[in-house]
C-alpha cells in the first residue's frame, strides 16, 4: 500500500510493502530479522548498528530490478524487528538468537537475518538445523577461513566455522562448506591447510578474478544441489574489497566486488534449495558515504529477487 503523501505512486518502495511481523504468529514469503549483537568481535566494534543501517537503505529502494525483469513486491515481506541481545555473555545470545530463529525460519519461506558480528552464523544455522531435515550447504563470502582455534576462554567471531562444524557438523558437513572471497595475506598458512584438510571448498579472491564469478557459481551449485537438501548463504562483508566495504569489522583491500556478490546472491535466492541469508560484520561507524551499507541492501534485494524469479 502506497504512504500517505507519496511523491510517486508509481514508484513502489520496498519500505512501502514490508509488513510488521510477530514471531509464531505471522507467516510470510521473505522474512526479516535483526541480530544486533557483536559481543564476538576482537576488532573494530560496532555491527550491532548494522540492522538499522540496512534497513534505512534498503527501504528507500525500488521493489523492481531490471537486471532479471522480476518485481520483488510480488511476493510477501515481513520484518520481525531486533531481538533484544544486550547481554555480557556470548553464549547467552547465541541461546537467545537461536530460540528466536527457530521460530523464525517456521515462519517465513526464505530468512534474511540481520547482524551483528559472524558469531551469529552459528546460532542462525543451528536453528535452521532445528527446522529442516538433512544436509545444509554452506556459502560463504568472507576473507577469512574463520576456524581460529583458541585457548583460555578468548572470544572471537573468528571460530564461527569450528562453532558450525563441532556443534552442528552431522548435518553442516565440511565438504559442503563453500568459502569464496578468501584472500591473501589476511589469513596464515595453518588455518588455510585445515581447510582444505578438512574438505572445506575455497575459491580466493584471485581465483574469481581468473575464472569469473558466474563459472564458479555454476559449479558451485551443481555440486551442492547432488549434495545436500538445503542452502545457507552467510555473507561476511569484509570479504569485498575495501573500495566498497569500508564500513566492516576487518576491512582489506583485494576482495570481491559488488558484481561478484550481487551476482552470487541472486543465483543462490533462485535456487529452491536456499533457504536463508545472513549478512555481518557490517559496522556502519566506519562506513563512507554509505558506500558499504548500499553494497549491503542491494546484496540482500538481489538474494530477493533471485527467490521471486522462483
Amino acid at each position: 500500500m502506497s504512504s500517505p503523501g507519496k511523491f510517486d505512486v508509481k514508484d513502489r518502495k520496498i519500505g512501502d510493502i514490508v509488513q510488521p511481523g510477530r514471531l509464531g504468529v505471522d507467516n510470510f514469503d521473505i522474512g526479516l530479522i535483526g541480530l544486533p549483537f557483536d559481543g564476538s568481535t576482537r576488532g573494530r566494534p560496532g555491527a550491532r548498528f548494522g540492522p538499522k543501517a540496512v534497513r534505512d537503505k534498503m527501504f528507500s529502494y525500488s521493489t523492481y530490478c531490471i537486471d532479471f525483469d522480476v518485481d520483488i513486491g510480488d511476493r510477501k515481506i515481513g520484518d520481525y524487528g531486533d531481538l533484544n541481545l544486550g547481554f555480557g555473555s556470548v553464549e547467552l545470545a547465541k541461546n537467545v538468537i537461536k530460540d528466536n530463529l527457530i521460530k523464525f525460519f517456521k515462519n517465513v519461506k526464505l530468512g534474511v537475518v540481520l547482524g551483528g558480528d559472524h558469531s551469529i552464523t552459528e546460532p542462525s544455522i543451528g536453528a535452521l538445523s532445528e527446522v529442516v531435515n538433512g544436509k545444509i550447504g554452506l556459502v560463504v563470502v568472507d576473507a577469512h577461513n574463520d576456524l581460529r582455534e583458541l585457548e583460555g576462554g578468548l572470544v572471537s567471531s573468528g571460530t564461527v566455522m569450528n562453532d558450525i562444524i563441532s556443534k552442528y557438523g552431522d548435518q553442516v558437513e565440511p565438504e559442503n562448506i563453500i568459502q569464496l572471497g578468501i584472500r591473501g595475506f589476511v589469513n596464515s598458512e595453518f588455518y588455510v591447510k585445515k581447510a582444505r584438510r578438512l574438505g572445506i571448498k575455497i575459491f580466493t579472491s584471485m581465483e574469481i578474478r581468473k575464472i569469473g564469478i558466474e563459472k564458479i557459481v555454476s559449479d558451485i551449485l551443481i555440486n551442492l544441489t547432488d549434495n545436500v537438501d538445503h542452502i545457507y548463504f552467510s555473507f561476511d562483508v569484509d570479504g569485498v574489497d575495501a573500495v566498497y566495504a569500508p564500513g566492516v569489522n576487518s576491512p582489506s583491500i583485494g576482495g570481491l566486488t559488488p558484481y561478484d556478490v550481487f551476482y552470487l546472491a541472486y543465483s543462490l535466492g533462485k535456487n529452491e534449495k536456499t533457504l536463508a541469508m545472513d549478512v555481518n560484520e557490517f559496522a556502519p561507524a566506519y562506513d563512507v558515504a554509505n558506500i558499504t551499507s548500499d553494497l549491503v541492501a542491494n546484496a540482500i534485494l538481489y538474494f530477493m529477487a533471485g527467490f521471486a524469479s522462483r
